[in-house]
């Protein structure tokens, strides 16, 4: 460092810095439900003037974990944090207890070899929230993830519900089913001698888990009405290593629900149209085993789409309720009416699956087939070309939609090989472009007495155009009022002497005739000569 003034001169300073590493950061502790998870958001600041990444190293990987959003365009490394020059990142540490009123503990350490390190002292305790509703009366309650299956009525479908032990303790369980009424059975057989519609398909209902043992509990539903049918399965701990737990214990419940669905798939038929040519139907759909409908009941609609045409379907279909006085009188009769609007845009064949399901339980399955047919050509293309030479013509065109949007542009197979497109592929312009995307048509004859016709298509996930093309030679115009170079008509006028004046007088054929015999007998002496010298050797 130097200091400089006119009159007292010059100075100067030798500074020897040393960075020592950054004090240990302290978090605030982070509480979570037992068997659920807590998220602590910190941040990272690169002191130095180039990008880094930092290794991230978890002392306690079994109860936290380190987590972070990835910059645009970088993918996700677990152990590894990219942070900018001179700037801040932020990244999660996610806490999973394994114990009661215990305190856990871990350091996250983010270090780089010329950044520095930084010490985050991260502590966790995990909790269960007592509940003072019955059947739970007081006990701790642990509310997990909902279930959602499904069955034929009158058919039974085969589940799993997997629990893994959160603590690093052995416990006892007792496996229950909350009932309808609200009331926590041991999953007896009904009173009324009707099947339940949930049955725990277990020998033994009372189970010994190790820490972080993960267990598999099989059950059935098998619904006889269709109903909206609710169940949760509970899992109390009763034991703790052993031992009795001195206090109201705590339970972990599963709840599932279960949709009665009408056996098999109803045939809606074929629905056929030609491309840009909207199709305007109502479809009645029959729910079989359904109560009377109310006009004000929900009714859920799910359209399942093939993937190839899900991008254009999602578009060009819409499903929509038909609440006329018409529909709702049919209700009474459990059918419900829906108005289909199918605008398609480009040729297609596929198959559509429709659910339908109602507020109160229950859910139906049909299917039927959209048949989508070439739409008339939207333009025609001629081009006059010679043979072996190339012409061309071009033409502009945008996107359906405000949106640029990849295409392919290609001669149908029956098409005549002389015709060839440029570009085949790229981005259509979307509709607000003035300028849109060219594309150019190229005509070479290689044959004359043919017809070049070809069919030209440029399509893309929604949309198609198609152009007649048709190849012409020039046209030949005979030439009029034309004099040949050699005159080879009589005149009429002349006399007949004049004509046998202008003869040369030299006979040609017989010239001819006679240097054709002469090269004749000149080859027949030769082959005789050489007969002669293979007899008579020297």
């Amino acid at each position: 460092m130097t200091f400089v003034n006119m009159l007292m001169g010059e100075f100067w300073y030798a500074l020897y810095l040393h960075a020592d590493e950054a004090d240990v950061i302290t978090c605030e502790r982070i509480e979570a439900v037992l068997g659920k998870t807590g998220t602590l958001q910190l941040f990272v600041e690169n002191p130095i003037s180039r990008d880094v990444t930092l290794d991230i190293q978890v002392t306690n990987p079994r109860n936290f974990r380190v987590d972070y959003t990835p910059k645009e365009g970088a993918s996700y490394r677990p152990d590894l944090l990219e942070v900018g020059a001179y700037s801040e990142s932020a990244f999660f540490v996610t806490y999973v207890p394994s114990a009661l009123g215990e305190v856990e503990e871990t350091q996250v350490i983010l270090s780089h070899p010329k950044a520095g390190r930084w010490v985050y002292v991260i502590q966790g305790t995990g909790y269960v929230d007592p509940n003072p509703e019955p059947p739970w009366d007081g006990k701790g309650c642990v509310e997990m993830a909902k279930t959602i299956v499904s069955a034929e009525i009158g058919q039974a479908s085969n589940n799993l519900l997997v629990h893994r032990n959160p603590l690093n303790r052995q416990i006892t369980v007792q496996i229950r089913l909350l009932s309808e009424n609200g009331e926590l059975d041991m999953v007896r057989p009904s009173s009324s001698g009707q099947p339940r519609p949930w049955q725990v398909l277990l020998p033994h209902l009372t189970l010994r888990l190790e820490p972080f043992e993960e267990i598999e509990v099989p059950f059935l539903f098998c619904p006889t009405q269709m109903i909206r049918h609710s169940t949760s399965v509970v899992l109390e701990v009763v034991e703790m290593d052993s031992k009795p737990l001195e206090q109201k214990g705590f339970c972990f419940v599963y709840p599932i629900e279960g949709t009665a669905e009408a056996p098999g798939t109803m045939y809606l038929g074929k629905f056929s149209t030609r491309a840009r040519e909207p199709l305007d139907t109502f479809l009645e759909l029959p729910l079989s085993g359904a109560d009377p409908i109310d006009v004000y009941a929900k009714v859920f609609e799910e359209l399942n789409f093939e993937e190839q045409h899900l991008q254009a379907l999602n578009k060009c279909l819409s499903l929509k309720r038909d609440r006329s006085p018409d529909a709702q009188a049919k209700l009474k009769e459990g059918v419900v009416r829906y108005h289909l609007l199918f605008d398609p845009l480009k040729a297609m064949r596929s198959k559509v699956s429709l659910k339908i399901s109602l507020e109160t339980g229950g859910a139906w399955h049909f299917q039927f087939d959209l048949l989508v047919q070439d739409a008339d050509v939207d333009d025609v293309i001629n081009i006059e070309g010679a043979i072996a030479q190339t012409r061309s013509v071009s033409f502009r065109m945008t996107n359906q939609f405000d949106e640029r949007t990849p295409f392919n542009a290609y001669f149908t197979a029956d098409s005549s090989a002389e015709f060839t497109v440029q570009p085949e592929m790229g981005l259509l312009e979307p509709y607000s472009s003035s300028e849109g995307t060219q594309f150019v048509v190229s005509f070479k004859p290689n044959s004359y007495g043919k017809l070049f016709k070809g069919r030209l298509v440029v399509e893309t996930d929604e949309m198609q155009w198609a152009y007649q093309v048709n190849g012409h030679h020039p046209k030949y115009v005979a030439p009029k009022h034309a004099k040949t170079k050699v005159d080879t008509h009589i005149q009429p006028d002349l006399d007949p002497g004049v004509y046998k004046e202008r003869q040369t007088g030299h006979k040609y054929l017989q010239e001819n005739a006679a240097a054709l015999r002469a090269e004749q007998k000149q080859v027949r002496r030769g082959a005789a000569e050489l007969r002669r010298n293979a007899a008579y050797p020297d």
